[in-house]
């Protein structure tokens, strides 16, 4: 119930918050929604209320009260003796909107304040995010020279299949002149030899999520090295930059002047939970305990690329490399 305590802080003047996403349900009260699932989570200023479809016979168990709704109808004749409410802009359906308006509701925007809390993670979702990090690196570990890059995917989905994760996104590889494709969906092109191939995949565990890419190369010249080893260091002098206080966008435009003559064609990292891409972003201010990944690459056209990335606690003395 911390959680949601959190959140009742940030309410104000609002009545109520209706949480709608997978993720921020999950966070709020602990029940993790089946895909396809409704659920509606209304935090009030004390306490909160989880509104759930009746869906096969799962075992629905949450740390806050909950109904199983036998009608959508539950829901609605429950929110409706609420009038000012903080919904997700971002999530919320159009039809549901549309129906609580005409109820007379005040909605009022408030997806920034219900991920907030999110951002610094505790021990627990740390102790699950390392495990999910501790099945990719298993999953990296598998053999997959003399494949295709959809044939290598897929030993890698099967990898995590047999470690008992999910996959936290599809899987990536790319290979040679398609690895300056930033995000190349795998195809029936062969991992050849000297080939800088990059492979970026995520597990999820208990719905938590891992985010790294290892670039390799089975026989590399002069060349590949190069890349690789600038790659290499600029993903340390990061690391070693980045501090709590700090703004993503300090550390963007440091990560842009070690790129020298290369364009940087996608953020230095993002943050990760029970999403891949999540707070902290962009102008966020970074925190201890928050966990984002620091991926520098480097994309030369009709060549090849290279990207590393790795996921970072972030602590006020040395941050930790999960």
């Amino acid at each position: 119930m911390k959680r949601v305590e959190r959140l009742q802080k940030l309410m104000k003047d609002l009545d109520c918050i209706l949480v709608t996403s997978p993720e921020d349900v999950h966070y709020y009260s602990g029940y993790r929604p089946l895909d396809g699932e409704t659920a509606m989570l209304v935090i009030l200023q004390k306490g909160a209320r989880l509104f759930v479809t009746q869906n096969g016979f799962e075992n629905k168990k949450a740390s806050v009260k909950m109904t199983v709704m036998e009608k959508p109808g539950d829901f609605y004749d429950f929110i409706k003796n609420y009038k000012a409410v903080g919904f997700d802009e971002d999530h919320l359906l159009s039809r549901s909107y549309l129906k609580l308006k005409k109820q007379g509701l005040r909605l009022k925007p408030f997806s920034t304040g219900i991920k907030e809390p999110r951002a610094v993670k505790d021990q627990d979702e740390i102790g699950f995010i390392r495990k999910a990090v501790t099945a990719t690196k298993k999953a990296f570990d598998i053999r997959i020279s003399n494949r295709s890059e959809i044939e290598a995917a897929a030993e890698i989905d099967c990898c995590f299949r047999k470690l008992g994760v999910e996959n936290a996104f599809e899987s990536i590889v790319a290979s040679g002149t398609n690895s300056s494709n930033v995000h190349h969906r795998p195809g029936k092109r062969k991992l050849g030899k000297g080939d800088l191939v990059i492979i970026d995949i995520g597990s999820k565990v208990n719905g938590y999520c891992s985010d790294m890419t290892r670039t390799f190369c089975s026989s590399s010249g002069k060349r590949e090295r190069q890349i690789m080893e600038k790659v290499r260091n600029i993903q340390e002098q990061l690391i070693d930059l980045i501090k709590p206080g700090m703004k993503m966008s300090d550390v963007q435009k440091e990560y842009e002047r070690l790129m020298g003559k290369h364009k940087a064609f996608h953020l230095f990292g993002h943050g990760v939970g029970l999403e891949v891409h999540e707070s902290p972003l962009k102008d966020d201010t970074l925190k201890e305990n928050m966990v984002i990944t620091v991926e520098p690459g480097i994309y030369v056209k009709n060549y090849g690329g290279c990207r590393i990335e790795d996921m970072i606690i972030i602590k006020k003395g040395k941050n930790v490399k999960i």
